[in-house]
């Protein structure tokens, strides 16, 4: 018997129905109220070892390559990652 996966009520419930699919599409939505991102920005977010000029004076530490390697997994896996930001308003 195979395990099948679908939304119920805003939450991923596993169950135990042979005739649904193996799987499910779904949406992991992030958000925040923090400084934003410019436009002309956002393509350069998934760049290997790139930083954003906007923050380079906020006291952050990283090689810049954590949302690059997200991305690539997203993708391989056959997913699709979005941005959308304004400048002091979130993302």
């Amino acid at each position: 018997m195979s395990q099948a996966f679908g939304a119920e009520n805003d939450k991923l419930v596993a169950n135990n129905k042979s005739e649904q699919t193996k799987y499910v599409k779904f949406a992991i939505i992030i958000e925040d109220n923090g400084v934003g991102i410019s436009k002309e920005n956002i393509s350069k977010l998934f760049k290997d070892y790139s930083r954003l000029d906007e923050h380079q004076n906020m006291n952050h530490k990283g090689t810049g390559l954590g949302l690059s390697i997200c991305k690539n997994l997203v993708e391989q896996m056959g997913g699709k990652v979005k941005v959308e930001s304004e400048i002091n308003v979130g993302s």
